[in-house]
């Protein structure tokens, strides 16, 4: 399995995509003075993981974006507050962080979840009904792992639609079609009450994932997806 720092950067329909370890050798430095002030201010289990979301985001930036030195900081809603033309989006677990970029006009998110079993049942808060039939159809070792991958599929989506809808999206307004669960792109459906945009069918989302080995060695899936209006 490859790791994740040796592939997926670019991702030409998602733009840049950058993974960082979440560890003692990050750098504060690397942020720009208002990030850095920012960053003193948060509890200190929430600065190493604030940290590397942001570095993450300046290296993906760096690869669509020319100068991109700009600070990064917080929106109304929660997402990293970017310069006009750019469009990103952070995610993290406690040992990896990563970002998505691009220098498009439309809405990126990403998300990272560790590729192992848990211990907790989620499928009926995450899966639709269909979503649920198509899962029972997957052989055993396979059912588990499509929970993983919906709702990292799903968060990424969220964080791709939320500038259009500004309002939580619930688990089953999103259908993903997994097919036989290999990685790539996945077909989306929209069931949004309300909808941004009443009577028209004008967002578009894509999405895809990709199953890969963290820089710390751990198997991980990275999830993206991108909307816009049409």
């Amino acid at each position: 399995m490859k790791t994740a720092r040796d592939v997926l950067l670019p991702r030409a329909d998602f733009g840049s995509l950058a993974v960082v370890a979440i560890d003692d050798s990050l750098d504060a430095g690397e942020l720009a003075p208002e990030e850095r002030t920012h960053h003193a201010t948060l509890a200190e289990a929430r600065r190493r993981t604030w940290l590397a979301g942001r570095i993450a985001l300046r290296r993906a930036r760096s690869a669509v974006e020319s100068g991109a030195s700009s600070p990064v900081l917080v929106g109304p809603r929660g997402a990293p507050l970017l310069p006009p033309g750019v469009s990103g989006s952070i995610a993290h677990k406690e040992t990896v962080a990563v970002a998505l970029a691009a220098a498009e006009p439309f809405r990126l998110g990403v998300d990272v979840e560790y590729d192992r079993d848990s211990r907790v049942d989620i499928s009926k808060r995450v899966l639709t009904l269909r979503e649920l039939e198509r899962r029972a159809r997957l052989h055993e070792a396979a059912r588990a792992r499509s929970v993983r991958v919906a709702f990292a599929l799903k968060e990424a989506i969220y964080k791709a639609i939320d500038p259009f809808c500004a309002r939580y999206v619930g688990f089953h307004e999103v259908e993903v079609e997994l097919g036989d669960l290999e990685p790539g792109a996945v077909g989306v459906a929209l069931a949004l009450r309300p909808h941004p945009f009443p009577g028209a069918s004008g967002l578009v989302v894509s999405a895809r994932w990709e199953a890969l080995e963290s820089p710390a060695g751990e198997p991980i899936v990275i999830a993206m997806a991108r909307a816009e209006q049409r």
